[in-house]
This record gives structure tokens, C-alpha cells and sequence, in this order.
């Protein structure tokens, strides 16, 4: 990951701020015939008091709801804002909806060949809750022929925190109070420590690489299964996306089926969708294979994963931001369903994840609908040649069953996104837990586990075991969901009525559920 500059921002005071008229950002001309300037890291500017004001926050906003970011960049390039790599497009912000946006509030040419940029953000609803935000604004060159850190900076970093008072309004700020959701977002400690699954050492990592005979250079991987050098234009099928649900990364996916049957998918990982497209500050490369070892033997799920700058192999990466993890454990923790340890079978009953469309952020260029085919390409390529749980094979069939042909079938060109499996759906509230709770906070993990953990029908989560089960790892534990992204996600949300998650499970009626009134605080 790049090095990126940090500062804190305290915005308490923003939530009272008046209202006033919003600038273009547009950048200034540079000239005819000048060629656009490379792009170069933002360089934060301190607030000034003669700064314009904020846009109020509506009254009785959570802390965070809004909060301003200043900066200077050359003249002549544009920039992109981002929050945990979610791209805010540039709005008013009377027309700033769910998504999140940012509005420019000032624009000043310095005359030294940069600009300088106040500029006001609003995160995803679900993020206005939180107690700390992470923007991160890219420098983009206009000049189409830069490529690297010419065409894209790396990100300019801002923690953005609440204010030294502990009170908003005369009441406490949300994330003080022990035992609600937004206190258990900020108190996340078992997350980062895979739970369910554990860690792995160094000593694991260099076993399993030579164990699985991982090559030491993500190029000899890319050969070895069947990627011709430097041309993705060969691939089975390949796609652009921003991963909202999971680990908030950027990514350009890519997968290729060899003669034999093997399968293999490497996903290169960048801050923003964005930056996948335009292969700029690539982060790490995760690499996966069903193949036998040896060859003629059974296929195993295989991982490695390879450095971003020069391809060499890693035996740890930090994909959440939250410290790096050792492989294959950092993988394991949600494509497989058990541990691995030094010398332990590398048969780790590992699989593919399905590509679930609701769950992505697109480009403005490269969106959904003209990546369609490709993604189910990627679905399919699981179902046909990637050893699927049978969970994964009824949601993907779900996703693109054509109601004209007979049961179950993947003939519908386009992925439904609320569908659901066969076995859920009986009634209002089975619909509302999948399609409130486990779509978007446990089914990208669980699905992969085993019958029973993987919810793959609603009797695996009524059952007098998995009710309670369920209830201590959620309310008394804190334990999940077991990501950092999925969890914040899940905890953060609020519903219409005020609603959240919490009160979906509440009312979904299910045995030995002991938190009526919600989780205990």
C-alpha cells in the first residue's frame, strides 16, 4: 500500500453551520495548447477563518454527517474523494442521497501552477453514523498518455473524528453509549482477529507456499495457469468493480478454465474502482487455483498472493487496513471452513465466492450493465468447474433462473438482485432476515461453510441451535459479522422507522433469540 499522508479533522462544530451557494469544479483552463500537467499527490491546507461555510447538516444529525476537506493540486488536473475507496460523485448537496456525494464550496488559483480546493463531503447514510471517516483524494492528470502516479496520485489521507466534546445536542454522542450499534462499530477488536477461524503465523505462511508450490512471481503464476503475458484481452472473462460488501477495495477480477478443467481467478486490488480501471496504485494481487497437487490428483483450492509494485510473492498482505495478515488464513477466514496450520493438509475445503452484483460500486464508464455477461460468466465458471457448495449452486441458479424453463436453470442473461435461494422466503419476516441480514452481512461469508453454517435455507438459522448460537456471537460477543467492512456495515445501518439489522432479527421469530428488546448493552 502507498504511503499516505495523515491529518485530523474535527467536525462537531460543521452540524450548525448555515447554508450557502455552491461552486463548480470545473477545472480552470491551462491554456491552448498546453498539455495537462501530470498529476501530483494533494498536499492539505489548513482551514482558514475566511473560509466559506459548510451546508448545514439537518437538525439533530448524528456527529460525522458532514465534514469539509482542504487541499491544493496542480492546476489543470482533477481530483476524485473517496471514503474507504467508496467514490462520492460531485453533487449538490440538496440532491445527496444514500450513496453519499461531496459539493465544492471554494476554488482559488495560487498562481504557482496549483489550485487550491475546499470542498464539503457526505458519506454513505450507513457511515454517518460512525466515529471516525477516512477520505482519500486521488490526483487525476487530463493528459490520457500519463500512466502510474503521472495519471493518478497517490491518495491524500484524511481521518476525520468528531469534536472534543463527548455531546451532541445535550445528548451523548451514539458511539459513547456501551451496547449500541454504533458503540459496537467502533469496538470492533474481534473482528480483526478471525474469530472463527485464527490467524496464521509466518511459519504457516512459508509451509503452506511450499506445501501448494505457489511460484515466486505472480508473472510464472499467471503462465502457469493459462493467462497470456500482459494481455487480459484473453482471458475467459474479466471485470472492473468496487467491493462495497467486503473489503472495500478496488478490483479488476479475472478468470481462465484450462482444457483440463482447472479453474483459476487472480483479482488485483487498488484503493478505488477507479484506480482498477486505470491500474493505478495497485495495492496486491490474490491468486486462487482449483488444481490438483500433483497433477492427476484430487483439485484443491489453492492461494498466494503477490506484491503490487513488482509481483513478487508475499507471505502477508493488509487488505482491510488493519495490519497485515498471513496467508492462507487471511483468504480461509471467509473462503474456506477450516484452519490451516504448518505441515496440516492443504486440502482446506476452500471455495470460490459467487459475484454478488448488489454489492459493488461500478464506474461511471465501465458500469453494471455493460459487465453483465462477464460477471456471469464469473458465476458461472464457480458452478460449472469450481467445486461449489450447494448453497453457492442454488444462489446462483436463483440469480439467473429464467422462469420460463424448468427448475433450476442459469438461463437469464442478467443477475436478479433480490433474489433467493429456493429454500427461504415462506414468509415476511424469513424475507426481510435474508434479505435485510444475511444477504448483505453474513451470506458472502457463510455460504461457503458447510450445511447448516451456510444458510443456505431458513431452518439453518431457526434451529435451536443456531438461534442461540447466532445470538452470542452477534450480541454478546460482538464477533460479527467477521470482517471489518461487513461489520461497521451491519452495525452502522439504519432503516427506515429508525430501524436496524438488530431489530430485523428481533422480530424474525427465531428459536432461542433471547434479545427481544435488542442486544443488551
Amino acid at each position: 500500500m502507498p504511503t499516505l499522508t495523515t491529518r485530523v479533522t474535527s467536525v462537531t462544530s460543521l452540524l450548525a453551520l448555515a447554508a450557502i451557494s455552491i461552486a463548480s469544479s470545473c477545472p480552470p483552463s491551462t491554456g491552448s495548447g498546453t498539455p495537462p500537467p501530470a498529476a501530483a499527490a494533494p498536499v492539505g491546507v489548513a482551514p482558514a477563518t475566511t473560509d466559506p461555510a459548510p451546508t448545514a447538516a439537518p437538525a439533530g444529525a448524528p456527529a460525522l454527517y458532514t465534514s469539509t476537506l482542504k487541499f491544493k493540486i496542480p492546476t489543470g488536473t482533477v481530483f476524485e474523494v473517496a471514503e474507504e475507496g467508496w467514490l462520492l460523485p460531485e453533487n449538490t448537496i440538496a440532491n445527496c442521497g444514500d450513496d453519499g456525494c461531496y459539493s465544492v464550496l471554494n476554488r482559488v488559483d495560487n498562481g504557482d501552477g496549483t489550485t487550491t480546493y475546499l470542498i464539503q463531503t457526505w458519506p454513505q447514510s450507513y457511515k454517518r453514523f460512525a466515529e471516525k471517516l477516512i477520505y482519500a483524494v486521488t490526483d487525476v492528470s487530463l493528459n490520457s498518455g500519463f500512466t502510474g502516479a503521472n495519471l493518478a496520485s497517490t491518495p491524500d489521507t484524511f481521518i476525520v473524528t468528531p469534536g472534543v466534546s463527548t455531546t451532541l445536542g445535550g445528548q451523548p454522542l451514539p458511539f459513547t453509549v456501551h451496547g449500541t450499534p454504533e458503540w459496537a462499530a467502533a469496538n470492533e477488536q474481534q473482528t480483526l482477529q478471525f474469530a472463527t477461524i485464527g490467524l496464521s503465523t509466518q511459519a504457516d505462511a512459508s509451509a503452506y507456499y511450499a506445501a501448494t508450490g505457489a511460484p515466486a512471481d505472480f508473472a510464472t503464476w499467471r503462465t502457469n495457469n493459462g493467462f497470456a503475458a500482459n494481455d487480459d484481452s484473453q482471458d475467459d472473462a474479466k471485470a472492473f468493480y468496487f467491493n462495497a460488501g467486503d473489503l472495500a477495495l478496488g478490483r479488476s477480477m479475472h478468470m481462465k478454465i484450462k482444457a483440463n478443467g482447472d479453474i483459476a481467478y487472480y483479482v488485483s486490488n487498488y484503493p478505488t474502482v477507479a484506480d482498477a480501471i486505470r491500474n493505478t496504485n495497485l495495492i496486491a494481487s490474490v491468486a486462487m487455483e482449483f488444481s490438483p497437487i500433483p497433477p492427476g490428483t484430487q483439485r484443491v483450492m489453492k492461494f498466494a498472493v503477490y506484491k503490487g509494485s513488482d509481483g513478487s510473492r508475499l507471505l502477508a498482505a493488509d487488505l482491510d487496513g488493519n495490519g497485515a495478515k498471513f496467508v492462507p488464513n487471511l483468504c480461509v477466514i471467509c473462503h474456506g471452513q477450516q484452519k490451516y496450520v504448518a505441515n496440516g493438509p492443504v486440502d482446506l475445503n476452500a471455495r470460490y465466492l459467487p459475484f454478488d452484483l448488489t454489492n459493488f460500486q461500478y464506474d461511471r464508464t465501465i458500469g453494471r450493465n455493460s459487465q453483465e455477461a462477464a460477471f456471469k460468466q464469473l458465476n458461472v465458471g464457480i458452478l460449472d468447474h469450481g467445486n461449489p457448495t450447494a448453497a453457492e449452486s442454488d444462489l446462483i441458479n436463483s440469480w439467473y433462473n429464467d422462469p420460463t424453463q424448468a427448475p433450476p436453470n442459469h438461463a437469464a442473461t442478467t443477475q436478479i438482485d433480490d433474489a433467493m435461494p429456493s429454500t427461504w422466503g415462506a414468509t415476511t419476516a424469513e424475507t426481510n432476515l435474508y434479505q435485510i441480514v444475511i444477504r448483505p452481512s453474513c451470506r458472502s461469508c457463510h455460504i461457503s461453510r458447510g450445511p447448516g453454517l451456510d444458510f443456505g435455507a431458513f431452518a439453518d438459522i431457526q434451529s435451536t441451535v443456531r438461534g442461540p448460537d447466532a445470538a452470542n456471537q452477534i450480541c454478546s460477543n460482538r464477533a460479527m459479522p467477521n470482517a471489518k467492512v461487513t461489520y461497521r456495515r451491519f452495525w452502522l445501518t439504519h432503516l427506515p422507522q429508525g430501524k436496524t439489522p438488530i431489530d430485523v432479527l428481533n422480530s424474525a421469530g427465531l428459536h432461542g433469540w433471547p434479545f427481544a428488546g435488542g442486544c443488551p448493552q
